[in-house]
């Protein structure tokens, strides 16, 4: 999704129309891209949904009116509206500076059939999604989890079906999620709890996620060195607490790249003994300037695909969750997949 992670709050008119652009060109239909489309205007919100479903957007993400506090009935009617325009669904994200109560929620999906997506952020949230999950009985509401991932778990025991928790650990998630749709909760517990200390470190909030989410892109050899920007005004980590995160990404084998690494650098791509991995023609070993390895996908339906968007830059790639390879950025070519590392 293409949400407050993203930095869409920052962008320009013309740059959200960029990134959408890319990104569903990117995705090529093999996910669901889903465009924050919200306003402090009902007609404002009304225009950036139509835009987005125009721009080939599956799905919208819509926060409540904040900047003038307002009536739970009118934040309702504002939905309505912007429901009644567009022909897809709508997240209605619900965050402690904007939020979606769980009689709000409940209300707004007795109205249109478009309102039928709740994403629960406001602290605390496992017994808001408690909540939620119990006056949503009859609605058809669906209930997502998001703030990070940090409480999935819990969250996946109280309705939710689903999380949005931003983009640095996809493959993370994947693997918890298929865990315990499988009845191994034991297991996704034991997962999660490997990668609790970078889930806590990318809770701190919004001042300094949009430079740590970034970071760690970079870490893990998706986005380039040098491209870990967030846009201002952003808190930037000191170096102290970055060598902190790559110490956390090293301990759990994320650590792709490391400090002072540089376009055309040669690195070494960790793959786990389970992959099947053959290496390309020209390429010594998974030692590489560009190319790699290539990746078989025997099923199509392993690879977890995800859509990253941060200011200008669209960025999409694959994630073969079961094949562990967490350092590598996927493009799809033919029957498998072709992995790419810009270092």
């Amino acid at each position: 999704g293409i949400a407050v992670a993203s930095e869409v709050y920052k962008f320009t008119e013309s740059e959200r129309d960029e990134v959408l652009r890319a990104v569903v060109e990117q995705a090529a239909g093999r996910v669901k891209v889903v465009m924050n489309t919200g306003a402090e205007g009902t007609d404002a919100a009304i225009f950036y949904s139509k835009r987005a479903e125009e721009l080939g957007a599956d799905a919208l993400m819509i926060r409540p009116t904040s900047f003038i506090p307002t009536v739970v009935e009118e934040n309702i009617a504002y939905f309505e509206r912007i429901a009644n325009e567009v022909n897809i669904p709508i997240f209605m994200q619900d965050q402690g500076t904007a939020q979606v109560s769980p009689g709000m929620a409940a209300a707004a999906a007795k109205r249109h059939e478009n309102l039928c997506y709740i994403k629960v952020e406001t602290p605390p949230t496992v017994p808001r999604m408690a909540e939620t999950h119990r006056l949503a009985q009859g609605t058809g509401l669906i209930l997502f989890g998001g703030a990070g991932g940090a409480f999935v778990l819990e969250e996946f025991r109280r309705g939710s079906v689903g999380t949005m928790p931003g983009s640095t650990l996809p493959d993370v998630f994947v693997r918890v999620w298929d865990m315990w749709r499988s009845g191994d909760e034991a297991g996704a517990e034991a997962e999660f709890a490997r990668f609790a200390p970078i889930i806590r470190t990318l809770a701190q909030g919004q001042g300094l996620a949009g430079w740590i989410y970034k970071h760690i892109m970079v870490r893990r050899g998706i986005f380039e060195p040098g491209s870990a920007f967030a846009r201002h005004p952003a808190l930037k980590p000191d170096d102290l607490h970055l060598k902190e995160i790559d110490s956390q990404l090293d301990q759990v084998g994320l650590l792709a790249l490391q400090m002072g690494d540089r376009i055309g650098d040669e690195v070494r791509i960790p793959v786990p003994a389970t992959a099947v991995a053959t290496p390309m023609p020209s390429t010594p070993s998974t030692t590489c300037h560009v190319a790699a390895v290539e990746i078989s996908a025997e099923d199509e339906s392993c690879p977890c695909c995800c859509t990253l968007a941060y200011g200008a830059l669209a960025s999409h790639y694959l994630l073969q969750s079961q094949l562990n390879a967490t350092s590598i950025p996927l493009r799809e070519q033919g029957n498998g997949y072709e992995s790419w590392l810009r270092a």
